[in-house]
């Protein structure tokens, strides 16, 4: 009885809420990037790479002259996939760590909000929330799995010492291509995320340096009166005690 509710609340509970929490992720993300003009479609957010655009076919490889200088080519293609793979995680992980460095400064000041005006108050929040999306999306880099280099299949085995260096050769192009094609995809969402930050900073710049700058000319009490002129419970308590 009880592994049947289990099952029964993984399927129609658990499960779903998975895949809905995966598609809003996706949605956020597919917005925020077609909002930076880049073009990506929804279903490669969702397959996390952009396959055309490093189309793969292969090579007709019946009259090839040196496999084995073939093959060490084929190889060389994958380990500089895999070298501009590791460069973007890199600037990633350092993009990361500056927007929560961002966020924890926000959350240092926070309490120098409430003396901001309307208008600074509106381009503060839309300064937080760009620092969020920038998060989101910079986040669901780290969900893409890493891929096997060559798998080993069944198909390879009978091959003959010829017949299977062909095969690698172009078993290691394909490779080649699909990691472009999903670090294509990865550099998109580290350029997306980098305009949201840096746009959310220069909010956050614009909204601060002006209330200093108002801060220097207006003095504390001057504030403090302004404040008290544009509160309604003020003017009542004035009206009652004349």
């Amino acid at each position: 009885m009880c592994k049947r509710l289990g099952s029964f609340l993984q399927r129609q509970v658990l499960d779903r809420f998975f895949y809905l929490r995966e598609w809003v992720v996706d949605a956020i993300v597919w917005l925020a990037i077609r909002l930076t003009a880049y073009e990506v479609s929804f279903a490669d957010v969702k397959e996390q790479k952009k396959p055309s655009n490093r189309l793969h076919a292969d090579l007709d490889l019946g009259s090839a002259g040196d496999l084995d200088g073939l093959i060490a080519h084929a190889k060389t293609q994958v380990d500089h996939a895999i070298a501009r793979r590791a460069t973007v995680t890199e600037k990633c992980k350092t993009l990361f760590t500056f927007n929560t460095a961002l966020l924890a400064l926000i959350a240092v000041f926070q309490g120098r909000a409430t003396d901001l005006s309307s208008w600074e108050t509106a381009i503060f929040c839309t300064a937080v929330l760009a620092f969020v999306v920038a998060l989101v999306v910079i986040w669901t880099y780290f969900d893409v799995g890493g891929e096997i280099t060559i798998p080993l299949e069944q198909e390879l085995v009978p091959l003959g010492k010829d017949d299977l260096k062909k095969s690698l050769i172009n078993k290691n192009i394909e490779k080649a291509s699909d990691i472009d094609n999903r670090t294509d995809y990865l550099v998109d969402l580290y350029r997306t995320s980098r305009f949201y930050m840096m746009f959310g900073f220069v909010l956050l710049f614009v909204v601060f340096s002006h209330s200093y700058y108002v801060r220097t000319r207006v003095s504390d009490t001057d504030r403090i009166l302004n404040q008290l002129r544009a509160d309604p419970r003020f003017e009542e308590l004035v009206r009652e005690a004349k």
